[in-house]
Parts: structure tokens; C-alpha cells; sequence
């Protein structure tokens, strides 16, 4: 692989940082579409139900590798939450309470979507499986109540299709030194966050 790997992770007593708002969003980084609520069952977006208004879908995935570019450079790398990372990040989010902290494509803040539950899912045994949200032990899930009309008719619609986070954390890669040292790191990871 000739691409850089950035690691990240989260110091949980720097409230700073975690997770400040889950972003709905058209191409999630993560490559996992959630699904909508229909009755007592869960269905693609294409056959949703008005009444239950409940989005279901992973936030993180374990050591997944997920493409970013630089803006200014052009050059590609990846960025990824080990496992323990995922499970600190989800805790802290609700720890913060930020579950009604909602954007649109990260774009602007929108009221009336809330993170109703969370989870991280342990084993095959798990919601997330019947739902049919095949990812890996590990990955944290959320379900997210949508009362804001107009996002709804988005979701409806196939407009958006996913969860992004938006959020502050650590580098742990080695080669990240020289940007912390040099005090653009914030800056450039809340850049490469919010890119989506």
C-alpha cells in the first residue's frame, strides 16, 4: 500500500474532543448505507414507514480503511479507528451527551434527529445481523429518531444514505508527529472529518 495510514484514537478525559454531532450525509466514508424503519421489520429506504421514522446504521467500523484527499495537495491516504478507539468514541459521544447534535451533510446543524440508541455490536447474535447490517464485532451502530420533516423526505427519497461523525481525536500514527508538533493537527483533523 503507498497510501499513509492515519490512526486514530481518543484520550476520554479531554472533552475537547469525541464525537460532536453525527452527520446524515449521501455517500457515507465509511461504505455502510443505513436502513429505515417499517413496521417490525427492517427495509431498504426505498419502502419506508411514516409512522416509526427511525434510521438504523453504523457510525464506525473497526480498522477500516477509509479513503481521504487533501484538499491542497491532492494526496490520498486513509484514516482509521482501531477497535478499542470505536468503543471509546461511541461511550464518550453519549458521555457528552451530544445524541440530538445533528448536520446535514456537514454543511449545517438540523434540529429534530436524535440518537435514541447505540450500540456496539459484540457478535452474529446481534441486532444490527437481523437488521441486515452485516459488518464486523466491533462496529458501532446507531438509531437515530427523525422528526425534522424535511430531512425525512430526504431519507424517503434516497437523497442521503448514511451516517458520517464529526468530531476532534488523537493521532496515534507515528507519522503524524511532526503535524501535532507543529500545531496544525486540529485544524487538520476536524478538515479531514468534515469532508464526509
Amino acid at each position: 500500500m503507498n497510501k499513509k495510514v492515519i490512526t486514530f484514537d481518543l484520550d476520554e478525559n479531554d472533552w475537547l474532543k469525541g464525537v460532536k454531532a453525527i452527520s446524515i450525509v449521501d455517500i457515507p466514508a465509511i461504505e455502510s448505507n443505513f436502513i429505515a424503519l417499517r413496521g417490525e421489520l427492517e427495509v431498504k429506504l426505498s419502502q419506508v414507514d411514516e409512522e416509526k421514522r427511525m434510521l438504523f446504521g453504523a457510525v464506525l467500523i473497526p480498522d477500516k480503511l477509509i479513503l481521504r484527499r487533501d484538499k491542497e495537495t491532492g494526496e490520498e491516504y486513509y484514516i482509521k479507528f482501531p477497535r478499542e478507539a470505536v468503543r471509546k468514541i461511541a461511550y464518550n459521544y453519549m458521555k457528552q451527551g451530544n445524541q440530538s447534535e445533528a448536520t446535514f451533510m456537514h454543511e449545517f446543524r438540523i434540529d429534530g434527529c436524535t440518537t435514541v440508541e447505540q450500540w456496539i455490536k459484540e457478535s452474529d447474535v446481534d441486532k444490527s445481523v437481523a437488521m441486515g447490517l452485516n459488518e464486523i464485532d466491533g462496529t458501532w451502530f446507531i438509531g437515530m429518531k427523525v422528526d425534522n420533516d424535511g430531512v425525512w423526505e430526504k431519507v424517503k427519497s434516497g437523497e442521503i444514505l448514511g451516517f458520517s461523525l464529526e468530531g476532534l481525536f488523537d493521532a496515534v500514527d507515528q507519522q503524524l508527529r511532526g503535524v501535532v508538533d507543529n500545531g496544525e493537527f486540529l485544524k487538520e483533523v476536524e478538515r479531514i472529518l468534515t469532508e464526509g
